[in-house]
């Protein structure tokens, strides 16, 4: 049997994308048709194409499906292009009132195409295509409501922003890097530079904010009253100490940190400019949090034995304590693995590996690539 479900994904959401695997399993072939309603004809925020483009990457791995755009009535387009069975969607009560008015009308065309309601699952019920874009408006992370792809046109398209990640290893050089990339993009589109250490020096400091305070208390019950410095603030190396000698230690800070680090994030990035904003941080893959960046990344490479320098160096720290810093890390190639992963699960993602053994770096042609993808407001400096 054909069957035939219509929405004008502005934007297709998982909601969408859960209907469409469920009736890909019913039915020998499924058609997505992608229309325009006329009550919202000049109200949408995607063209007709760029929402069939979506769409086709979003069900592409369903083998039994196919993205078309059509207009008119649904039940006349249906009948005439011989499909058996239309599909709708129900999230609610609600919804289905509306549906089985639609359904009359189609009965009432062509009996002999017939409609069958798909219930929304329970989980995927309050997600809808408008509480995506209003979600994304303020700010905020939609990946858990629609794929990175549909994710990253949305900031581009509401926010006019563009995120790219800088990953790497302890002492590869990452801020450099990151700067660099700043002060090279910036000179033909406005860009913004976060860094996720910066984010956590401000989680620790003695900051008003009650979120923050109660993050510090927890993070002193957890290691105790000697990490604490004289000013009352969290003494970073103390703590870093205790972390970087233990791995669970570091598992366990890392999960105190992780809610109040993405809500500073959040207010940061709600302060940025149009335009591309890099995000540095060497926990971005290790923590998974290259939904932020839409796993576009930049991964910075260095040789150990120029790390251990730069570490001895900069911290003023001997070979061995630099040697346990390193060591309990990942390494680059399992970084690029799970990022490799990421991109694999989210069908979606870039990776550009940049090795920083010291000399100039080129990275103009990351830059280029980066400007192309963005295809954001370019504001003059």
């Amino acid at each position: 049997m054909n069957a035939i479900y219509a929405f004008s994904g502005d934007p297709i959401t998982y909601g969408h994308i859960d209907i469409v695997k469920r009736a890909a399993q019913t039915y020998d072939n499924v058609t997505v048709a992608i229309g325009e309603n006329p009550n919202k004809s000049g109200h949408y925020l995607f063209s007709f194409s760029e929402r069939l483009d979506l769409a086709n990457k979003c069900l592409h791995q369903f083998q039994n499906v196919r993205c078309l755009s059509f207009s008119g009535l649904l039940g006349e387009f249906a009948y005439r292009n011989d499909f058996d069975v239309i599909i709708r969607g129900v999230r609610n009560n609600s919804d289905l009132e509306g549906e089985l008015v639609q359904f009359a009308v189609s009965q009432t065309l062509h009996p002999s195409v017939d409609t069958v309601f798909f219930p929304t699952r329970r989980q995927l019920s309050h997600i809808s295509s408008g509480i995506v874009k209003a979600i994304v408006e303020e700010g905020g992370d939609v990946s858990d409501y629609c794929p990175l792809c549909v994710k990253e046109e949305l900031e581009k398209k509401i926010l006019g922003k563009f995120t790219i990640g800088v990953a790497g290893s302890i002492a590869a050089g990452k801020t450099y890097i990151a700067r660099k990339l700043l002060h090279t993009i910036n000179k033909k589109i406005t860009t913004s530079y976060i860094s996720l250490d910066e984010i956590g020096h401000h989680v620790l400091e003695a900051t008003d904010s009650s979120i923050y305070q109660k993050t510090r208390e927890k993070i002193v019950n957890r290691f105790g009253k000697k990490i604490v410095g004289n000013n009352g603030t969290i003494d970073r190396q103390k703590l870093g100490k205790i972390v970087f000698s233990d791995a669970a230690s570091l598992v366990e800070l890392n999960q105190l940190m992780h809610e109040p680090m993405l809500a500073r994030l959040y207010e940061e990035t709600r302060e940025t400019p149009l335009g591309i904003i890099i995000i540095e941080g060497a926990i971005l893959v290790e923590a998974k949090w290259t939904n932020l960046v839409n796993n576009n990344v930049i991964i910075v490479n260095a040789s150990k034995n120029l790390r251990l320098k730069r570490l001895m160096n900069a911290h003023n720290i001997s070979e061995k304590e630099a040697l346990e810093k390193i060591d309990r890390q990942i390494s680059s190639s399992e970084r690029k693995k799970l990022l490799e992963e990421r991109i694999n699960v989210h069908q979606w993602g870039r990776i550009w590996n940049l090795n920083n053994n010291g000399g100039n770096v080129n990275i103009d042609s990351i830059a280029e690539d980066i400007i192309k993808l963005a295809s954001v407001k370019q504001i003059p400096n």
